[in-house]
């Protein structure tokens, strides 16, 4: 069975020097840093400070960083400006993401697709295709960048129905450099889109460098810990095993904004129940 892993957002609500010192207390020895702690420092202009002093603390915890969640949301869109300079602005950002990465020990940055201005005039057939190309373009252009740092780029699949929301899109991209380009399977993504699991996993076959492992009903991305939503999870682990998955689940969850006895509780319901929702 994979080991589990946690993403620093279950404890978003502290810093994330102790939100690592949380996860090291409850033996947790893989680890995701969530963008939310991240964009704070860097908003701060504190990252370069940090990073020796973060890889530091979790060297001490015996943490082991695998991933890091790149900026989402206006980062998608500005790399797909129509802007020329809006656009170099957004891959100069993404390129300082890498060497965060870089510096902070963290051989994976998890981005998500990049998104295309709308365009009226085309149809659904047309804008499907400029997305694709888009997105080989702007991660072939990144991808130089990550083997500069040498950090891989894990792409991952979208929670909305457009391109990139199916692992056969993604196939597209990374399969253009696949020695720095890979895939970061979303469970409640792939969910939200009615894709069966077992199959994600198996299309995304050796190219699945980093997951994010949640749960939904099949409604909206809930981000609930396995077994609290419809996902068949007997079949994703033996997916998993039959492409030989050797990386760690990282759990990527929410705790809570007000009282740390829950992100305990909800870290330590998931890691408990392991067992079961990883087994059959």
């Amino acid at each position: 069975m994979n080991e589990l892993g946690f993403d620093t957002w279950i404890y978003e609500m502290v810093p994330v020097e102790k939100a690592l010192e949380k996860l090291g207390a409850f033996g947790i020895r893989y680890g995701e840093y969530s963008f939310e702690h991240l964009a704070r420092i860097e908003r701060e202009g504190k990252i370069e400070g940090k990073a020796r002093e973060l890889e530091e603390l979790a060297s001490s915890l015996n943490l082991r960083m695998v991933q890091m969640h790149a900026p989402f949301g206006d980062l998608d869109k500005e790399l797909g400006s129509r802007d020329e300079n809006i656009k170099e602005k957004a891959l100069e950002r993404a390129k300082r993401w890498l060497g965060f990465a870089n510096r902070l020990g963290v051989s994976i940055l998890v981005m998500h697709t990049v998104m295309m201005e709308q365009d009226t005039k085309l149809d659904s057939i047309s804008i499907t295709k400029k997305m694709e190309e888009l997105n080989v373009e702007i991660f072939s252009k990144l991808s130089k960048y990550a083997k500069d740092f040498g950090v891989k780029i894990a792409i991952e699949n979208r929670l909305e129905s457009i391109f990139g929301c199916k692992i056969l899109d993604l196939l597209g991209v990374v399969e253009k450099d696949p020695d720095n380009l890979g895939i970061c399977l979303d469970t409640g993504h792939a969910n939200v889109n009615a894709i069966d699991i077992s199959i994600a996993v198996e299309q995304a076959g050796d190219f699945l460098i980093a997951t994010h492992v949640h749960d939904n009903d099949g409604s909206g991305d809930q981000h609930l810990p396995p077994l609290m939503g419809s996902i068949d999870w007997p079949s994703f682990r033996r997916a998993m095993e039959k492409i030989r998955y050797e990386g760690p689940l990282i759990i990527e969850i929410p705790g809570s904004s007000s009282d740390i006895r829950v992100c305990d509780n909800r870290l330590v319901l998931t890691k408990g129940s392991a067992h079961i929702w990883l087994s059959g």
